[in-house]
This record gives structure tokens, C-alpha cells and sequence, in this order.
């Protein structure tokens, strides 16, 4: 009787235990763009002014590199980024040609794990000004635009966390039970 019971409290205590995993994954994941202005494929009228990225949560501010680049590789981005809360807001020239403009992106969660990623979007009109109007401000020699990721770069995957940890619970149960099954 008294192994029986040991085996229902133990399957139970496995139970909870994987269910509290099941609760504290969802603090272990990581922060993700949420949305863009503009949108990812968006077609715009006229150059926009500024652009923005909106993330889960609010980037660490001494870690976000961001540009704004046309398809030939140009930088149209014009100062450094905003940081506020969740938001990037990146200032954008307005005297570009018309085409196909890439928001790229690199900042670090609060979690310490590197988000990068690109949007895109298109300009319809040109914003150039004429020759009678001011020149254009030169743009200086920088360095290229972050390559676009299709996952998370660096850190430590936390799934063989998960598994150690339920391992080792098992492990614990099957040593118990034996002992107390003798």
C-alpha cells in the first residue's frame, strides 16, 4: 500500500513539476518586433520622415544599431536612434530617389540575446530636391546595414535546460521509489 501511495505522490510532484515548467517558459522566451512604420512591404507616396520599430519589450538603449539603407547600399538614415520604451524611431532623409528602402536592425533584449532583423519598404516618389533648391547633405562612409537573420543570434538555447531539469526529476523520483519500494 505504502508504494502505491509513494507512486501517486511522486507521479503527482512530476505533474506539478512540468506543469510549473510549462508556466515559466513563456518569461524564457525572447523579445520579437512587433510591428514597423512603415510596414514590412509597404508602398509609401513620399519618403517618410522617421521610422519606427516597435519591440515586445524595451531594448537596452546602449545596444541598438540600426540603418536605413537604399538598394544600391546608401545610407538614407539621418542621426542616431531613439530609444523610448519598446520603441525605436529612427530619423530618415527625406531627399532620396524613388525605390526600395531596408530598415535593418540589431538591439539587445533585456535578456541579453541579440534581435536582428530587416524591413522593407518603397518609396513612389522622389523626394530629390532640384538643382535651384539646396544641395543635399553628403552622406559619410559607414559601416554596411546588419544582415537580416532568420533566427536569434548567440546565447545559450534554453530547451536542453528543460530536459536536464526534467531529468533530473525523473532520476530523483525512480531513486526514490526504489528505495522506499524495498
Amino acid at each position: 500500500m505504502i508504494t502505491k501511495t509513494l507512486l501517486r505522490t511522486v507521479s503527482l510532484g512530476l505533474l506539478l513539476a512540468l506543469g510549473l515548467l510549462g508556466l515559466v517558459s513563456p518569461a524564457l522566451a525572447h523579445e520579437d518586433l512587433l510591428s514597423s512604420t512603415p510596414a514590412e512591404g509597404s508602398a509609401l507616396d513620399e519618403p517618410p520622415s522617421m521610422v519606427t520599430l516597435e519591440f515586445s519589450a524595451a531594448p537596452s538603449p546602449s545596444f541598438v544599431a540600426t540603418t536605413v539603407t537604399a538598394a544600391d547600399g546608401t545610407r538614407v538614415d539621418a542621426g542616431a536612434p531613439l530609444v523610448t520604451g519598446p520603441v525605436v524611431t529612427i530619423p530618415v532623409r527625406t531627399d532620396i530617389p524613388a525605390g526600395t528602402y531596408a530598415i535593418g536592425y540589431r538591439v539587445t533584449s533585456n535578456d541579453g540575446h541579440p534581435i536582428t532583423g530587416q524591413v522593407t519598404y518603397s518609396v513612389a516618389t522622389s523626394g530629390v530636391v532640384t538643382a535651384s533648391s539646396t544641395p543635399a547633405p553628403v552622406s559619410t562612409p559607414s559601416a554596411p546595414a546588419p544582415a537580416p537573420a532568420a533566427a536569434e543570434e548567440g546565447g545559450s538555447p534554453v530547451w536542453p535546460w528543460l530536459i536536464g531539469i526534467v531529468a533530473v526529476i525523473v532520476a530523483v523520483s525512480a531513486v526514490v521509489v526504489r528505495r522506499l519500494g524495498r
